[in-house]
């Protein structure tokens, strides 16, 4: 082992022993030696380096800070150790999501490492915490809706803190997306300042994206998303006109589900009466992909990825616009999507009362061997 070079020409490497090293002997090694192990072992079943997609991985940095700053308080260590997961020595495994976990149990174990995050010395990555710390309860709240998980104020206010350094580090491309991310952490009046600049340069979508997370008040959403579908309704391009009413729909399912919907298909009667074609759809189309959807299947299956925090208001609305839709093909779309959301649910006898009212057959069949399966107990599927 020898020492790190110096940065003066006049200093020479000579040898030294690991005890010489500042704060060997204080280190865990018998957990490190663990994580080497299982590092070793994926290297080794797969024959390469690691190729896995790791949630938060780019935030490992940061948990890795955390670490650090735990153990010079002589608390417990948060180490990443798997996806999502954030396993604190001693056998307490700090996850953001377990199905056995209720809302409040992830609750304290995010509020412990806002406690970590603020504790960070350096502003960088103290800025990198945060967000971590963002991520991980934007997902925690998208797996456990209807309850919510709260981001703890103090992390929010050092971010806003923070802001101005990290918006200075950042071109201009990347704030865009940087801000997307994480405007749930910035002041209110920014959140503003950047919806009225996205409708100022016509980019439509994006102002729907900001105002959906924006942590502004339902009335003042209704009364932004006014504007937007003003401006959306005004693009000459037809095209870019139904995908931009398809992605407003999108953010507003989880607020207004009736009014949702009717811009969903009031995209669709655009593309129907230009001829458009199907084309691939991904998460962009809510930012401003100009594929718009061309059948009530795309525009209902994202709605139905996730549970929306009230589900009762969005299977309402769903048999609410069922019974008012005349055209057997898009009432039954709108029918399966009703009876996914109740399966999901776990609701089996009022979905087999959708199935009987379906006129298609293939869709009838598709619903009854679902009823099927949630009735015996067993999941749904994603892709069901």
């Amino acid at each position: 082992m020898v020492a790190p070079m110096a940065a003066s020409a006049g200093e020479t490497l000579h040898p030294v022993t690991f005890d010489d090293l500042p704060g060997w002997t204080e280190d865990d090694h018998a957990a490190a030696l663990t994580s080497f192990r299982r590092s070793c072992a994926e290297i080794r079943d797969a024959g390469r380096a690691f190729q896995r997609d790791i949630r938060f991985g780019s935030e490992l940095d940061a948990l890795a800070c955390l670490a650090s700053s735990a153990e010079r308080l002589r608390l417990t260590r948060p180490a990443f150790t798997a996806d999502d997961v954030v396993e604190i020595a001693g056998g307490v495994s700090h996850r953001a999501y377990q199905g056995r976990d209720d809302p409040a149990t992830v609750q304290q174990r995010i509020d412990l490492l806002a406690k970590y995050a603020l504790d960070v010395a350096d502003p960088k990555t103290r800025g990198r915490a945060c967000e971590a710390i963002c991520g991980l309860v934007n997902w925690a709240t998208w797996r456990s809706r209807p309850a919510p998980v709260a981001l703890p104020p103090s992390v929010r206010d050092e971010y806003a803190s923070l802001w101005p350094r990290i918006e200075s580090g950042l071109d201009p491309d990347r704030r865009r997306f940087h801000f997307l991310e994480y405007a749930s952490l910035l002041p209110l009046r920014l959140q503003q300042d950047e919806v009225r600049e996205a409708l100022a340069k016509q980019e439509t979508q994006r102002a729907a994206a900001l105002v959906r997370i924006a942590t502004i008040g339902q009335s003042e959403k209704l009364r932004w998303y006014e504007q937007i579908l003003d401006q959306a309704r005004r693009a000459p391009n037809l095209s870019q006109r139904s995908a931009m009413l398809s992605g407003i729909a999108r953010c507003l399912w989880d607020m207004d589900p009736d009014l949702s919907l009717r811009v969903f298909w009031e995209g669709l009667k655009i593309a129907e009466e230009e001829g458009f074609k199907p084309q691939h759809h991904d998460v962009s189309d809510w930012l401003g992909d100009p594929n718009p959807y061309v059948t009530p299947e795309e525009c209902l299956r994202y709605n139905n990825s996730y549970m929306p925090n009230e589900p009762q208001k969005a299977i309402q609305a769903l048999w609410a616009f069922a019974r008012a839709e005349q055209r057997p093909s898009h009432r039954d779309g709108v029918l399966e999507s009703l009876a996914e959301m109740l399966l999901r649910q776990e609701d089996a006898p009022q979905a087999a009362c959708v199935a009987a009212i379906l006129s298609d057959p293939a869709r009838r069949a598709k619903v009854w061997t679902a009823v099927a399966i949630v009735a015996r107990g067993k999941p749904l599927r994603e892709d069901w």
